[in-house]
């Protein structure tokens, strides 16, 4: 079944043609730029980006436009130019690159709501919305779950959320990674910190914030498991598009489940879903249409989704 996102198109595999050859068309490259260097997207002004520093002094050379994120944008400019969504989330809007492009991109009518549990991430998206002289992105401390639970002491790690003060076995990165990191400058990212944030659901935000969205991005590392969960109102009543980052199944142990089940939901609410292969190379990628009970959702790959 196709929604709104689709209409103009048979069926899934024409629209998976479509945005296919979209991604692999789309025109994006690195420069130097004051400062730095700047990411060139269509429709918009330069982009300030911060190059894999350890990467180019190896190769001791620019990065090309096959950028970790061309592809989702790419996907990005399809949505916002067919689906014409008036509110956007950004969950996990870490540096918020998304919800910057998308103000870039959208009418100025486009109201976009980022959420990110790291203090120091939150004010860096509302910063260079500040320089970039962005309007309508709106950016909280928060942590999308199951329902919500208000103001609360947490413990964030990279890739963690703990509800106490967790023992350095529960948080510490193998030391390959840890070596790699102290080598890229961010040595300590993995220990945890003591935060207080908002825990909430997209259904009691939403409520608490109309309009509805009508698009969603989400990357939370795993706990895309809890926070769709805690949705499944707004996906049933207002059908927005997600634009979905799902993880190997080690993300989703502490929950007891595994990619196939918590997305099943999604499917008996009508869901059609295409996923992207080769996405880091995105003049290689193939958007595949997928659904219950397909391989490519329990194989052990970061994979990314668009569920329409």
């Amino acid at each position: 079944m196709l929604t709104d996102f689709g209409r103009g198109f048979r069926d899934s595999a024409a629209l998976a043609a479509a945005l296919e050859a979209h991604i692999r068309a789309y025109p994006v490259s690195v420069a130097r730029g004051r400062g730095g260097w700047v990411l060139r997207l269509p429709g918009r002004p330069p982009y300030p980006w911060r190059a894999p520093r350890l990467r180019l002094r190896l190769r001791r050379k620019q990065p090309s436009g096959n950028f970790g994120e061309a592809a989702e944008t790419a996907a990005l400019d399809f949505i916002l130019d067919r689906w014409d969504p008036r509110v956007f989330y950004d969950i996990g809007a870490s540096s918020g690159y998304f919800a910057h492009v998308a103000a870039m991109r959208a009418r100025p009518r486009l109201a976009i709501h980022a959420f990110d549990l790291r203090p120091d991430l939150i004010a860096r998206i509302r910063d260079t919305a500040g320089a970039l002289g962005l309007q309508g992105i709106e950016a909280h401390l928060s942590g999308m779950g199951a329902r919500d639970e208000g103001l609360r002491d947490v413990w964030i790690s990279l890739t963690r959320l703990y509800d106490h003060e967790p023992a350095p076995a529960e948080w510490r990165e193998i030391w390959p990674v840890r070596l790699k990191m102290a080598l890229l400058g961010r040595p300590g990212r993995d220990i945890p910190r003591r935060h207080r944030i908002r825990l909430d659901s997209i259904d009691a935000f939403a409520a608490r914030n109309p309009p509805p969205p009508g698009l969603i991005k989400m990357d939370i590392d795993g706990y895309e498991a809890v926070a769709l969960s805690g949705g499944m109102e707004t996906f049933r009543r207002h059908r927005p598009v997600i634009m979905l980052e799902i993880h190997r199944a080690r993300f989703y142990r502490r929950f007891a489940v595994g990619r196939p089940e918590f997305l099943a939901p999604l499917f008996d609410l009508g869901y059609s879903a295409l996923l992207l292969e080769n996405r880091t190379r995105h003049r290689r990628v193939r958007v595949i249409p997928v659904g219950p009970g397909d391989p490519l959702l329990s194989r052990e790959e970061t994979d990314f989704l668009i569920l329409a």
